[in-house]
C-alpha cells in the first residue's frame, strides 16, 4: 500500500552518476547533433507548409493582385493573404524561387516585402499613420513621395517607428512610398542643417528664380554661385525643403552630376563652332541639328547638358540623353540605307538623295535629319540648295493628271540626241501643267524612273528651287 506521508525513494534519490569509463566516445556530441537536426527538420517542415499556403493563395488571388501596381506591391498583397505566423515561417529565397517563373522580381524585393509584412504596428498607431498620411497627401497633392515621407515621419517622430512599420501601416492605401524612400526620408530627418544655410538658399532662390523657369537649371545655377558650400545630395535636398523649394531627391542628385561635369576644351570648341549655326526649331530638332553638323568628340550626357546650360539653352537631361542615342541610330540607319539604294555607280547625287529618303519613309527618321546626317555618316554631303530641292521634291503630292502627262510626253523626248537640259525645256512646252516647279517636275520624273541632274534642272529653270518662270 502506498503511504501519502512516506515518500518513495524512487522520487527522491538522485540518479547514480554516469561512470565516465562507461561513456562511449562521441555519445554526447551525437545526442546534441540529433536534437539540432530534429529542430532543423521541424523548421523546414513549417517553411514548406507556409510556402504551400502561399502557392495556394497565388493560384486563388493572383489575377486580382496582378492589377495592384508595382511588383513590390504585388508581392506584399500576396503575403497579406497569409497569417502572420505563416509569413514568419517563409524564407525570402523560397518565395523568390517560386515567384521567379511568374513575375520579374528580384530577391531584394521579396526580402523588402517580407520585412514589411513581419513588422508589427498597433491598431492605434496604424489609424494615426493613415489619417496623417491622408491629411498630408490632401494638403500637398503635387509634392513628391520623398517630401511626403519625410513630413509623415517628422510629424509622427514621437512614435519611434521604423520605415518598414510605416509602410506596413499604409498597406492598402493608394500611391504610398516604398521602404527605400521611407528609409531615405528617415535619414534626411537626422541630417544636420544650419539655419544660415537655409537662409542662404532662400535668398539665392529668390534672386535666381526669375532667370530659370526649369528647376534643373535653377538647382545647377544655385551650385554655380561663388558662395555655395558643397553639400551631400541628402543635405541639399533637405535644405531645399526647409527653404520652401519642392524638389525630388533624384533631381537633386542629377543636378549635382550636371554641375560637376567639366567639358574639355575640345568639346567646348566643337560646341562653339556648331551651336551658332543651329536654326530655329523645337528643342529636339536643335539638338539633332547640332550633332549632325560635325562629328562630335566623345562626350557624355552631363557634359553636353552643361555646354547647353552655359550657352543659356534650357534642355532636360532626358532630352539630351535621347538626342545622343538617336544621333548614333541616325548615322547607322543612313549608312545602311545608302548602301541599299545607291548601288548604281552613275546615279546622280540628286537621285541618290531622293532614293535614300524614300527608303527611310517608314522609319522614325525625318527627311531633313537624314540629309543632315550625311556628313557625320562619312557620305557625300549635299549643299543647302541641293538639299532644299531634294526635300521639296520628296514632299510633293502628285496629281493623276500630272502623272498621265509625264508618262505621255516624256518617252519621245528622252530619246532625242540633245543635252538633258534641252529635253527639259522641250518638256515644259508640251502642255506642261500650270504651276509646275522644278521640285515637282523632278518628283514626276523620279516616279517614271528617270535620273535628272541638278545641273540640267538649273539650266532649264534658272533657279531649280523656284516655281516655273
Amino acid at each position: 500500500m502506498f503511504s501519502l506521508t512516506t515518500i518513495s525513494p524512487s522520487f527522491t534519490d538522485t540518479p547514480p552518476a554516469a561512470d565516465p569509463a562507461t561513456i562511449r566516445p562521441g555519445q554526447f556530441t551525437a545526442s546534441i547533433a540529433s536534437v539540432k537536426q530534429s529542430h532543423h527538420d521541424f523548421g523546414q517542415k513549417r517553411g514548406t507548409t507556409a510556402l504551400n499556403a502561399l502557392k495556394m493563395q497565388y493560384k486563388t488571388h493572383w489575377k486580382e493582385i496582378s492589377a495592384t501596381g508595382s511588383h513590390i506591391n504585388q508581392v506584399e498583397q500576396l503575403l497579406l493573404k497569409l497569417s502572420a505566423k505563416q509569413v514568419h515561417q517563409l524564407s525570402a529565397k523560397g518565395v523568390w524561387q517560386f515567384l521567379q517563373s511568374k513575375i520579374s522580381v528580384g530577391l531584394p524585393t521579396v526580402e523588402s516585402a517580407l520585412t514589411v509584412l513581419r513588422s508589427h504596428v498597433s491598431r492605434e498607431h496604424q489609424a494615426l499613420i493613415k489619417s496623417t498620411w491622408e491629411k498630408l497627401h490632401c494638403q500637398n497633392d503635387k509634392i513628391d513621395k520623398y517630401s511626403l515621407a519625410m513630413r509623415l515621419q517628422r510629424e509622427l517622430s514621437h512614435l519611434a517607428l521604423r520605415p518598414a512599420q510605416f509602410r506596413r501601416a499604409l498597406l492598402g492605401t493608394d500611391d504610398i512610398p516604398d521602404v527605400t524612400i521611407l528609409s531615405q526620408a528617415s535619414v534626411a530627418l537626422n541630417t544636420d542643417i544650419k539655419e544660415e544655410e537655409v537662409e542662404w538658399l532662400k535668398k539665392s532662390l529668390e534672386d535666381l528664380r526669375w532667370q530659370y523657369s526649369n528647376q534643373m537649371d535653377l538647382l545647377v545655377a544655385l551650385q554655380c554661385q561663388p558662395d555655395y558650400r558643397e553639400m551631400t545630395a541628402m543635405k541639399f535636398y533637405v535644405a531645399l525643403e526647409l527653404a520652401g523649394e519642392r524638389v525630388s531627391l533624384p533631381l537633386v542628385k542629377l543636378s549635382q552630376s550636371a554641375f560637376k561635369a567639366k567639358p574639355t576644351q575640345e568639346q567646348q570648341q566643337w560646341f562653339d563652332r556648331n551651336w551658332a549655326n543651329v536654326t530655329e526649331g523645337i528643342k529636339q530638332e536643335k539638338l539633332i541639328s547640332l550633332l549632325c553638323q560635325e562629328c562630335a568628340p566623345e562626350i557624355a550626357v552631363a557634359e553636353l547638358w552643361r555646354l547647353l546650360f552655359n550657352a543659356g539653352a534650357s534642355m532636360s537631361i532626358s532630352l539630351v540623353r535621347n538626342a545622343l542615342k538617336f544621333s548614333v541610330h541616325l548615322v547607322e540607319m543612313v549608312q545602311t540605307h545608302w548602301r541599299m539604294v545607291c548601288t548604281v555607280g552613275n546615279m546622280t547625287q540628286l537621285k541618290q538623295l531622293g532614293m535614300l529618303l524614300f527608303s527611310l519613309k517608314n522609319s522614325t527618321i525625318r527627311p531633313a535629319q537624314a540629309l543632315s546626317a550625311l556628313k557625320i555618316a562619312g557620305l557625300p554631303a549635299a549643299d543647302p540648295e541641293l538639299r532644299g530641292l531634294c526635300l521639296s521634291a520628296y514632299k510633293s503630292i502628285l496629281l493623276t493628271d500630272e502623272l498621265n502627262w509625264i508618262r505621255r510626253v516624256w518617252p519621245p523626248l528622252s530619246i532625242l540626241d540633245v543635252p538633258q537640259e534641252q529635253q527639259l525645256q522641250l518638256l515644259r512646252q508640251q502642255g506642261c501643267p500650270k504651276g509646275m516647279t522644278a521640285a515637282r517636275l523632278l518628283r514626276l520624273l523620279w516616279e517614271i524612273g528617270e535620273d535628272i541632274s541638278f545641273h540640267a534642272l538649273s539650266a532649264a529653270y534658272g533657279n531649280p528651287n523656284t516655281g516655273s518662270p
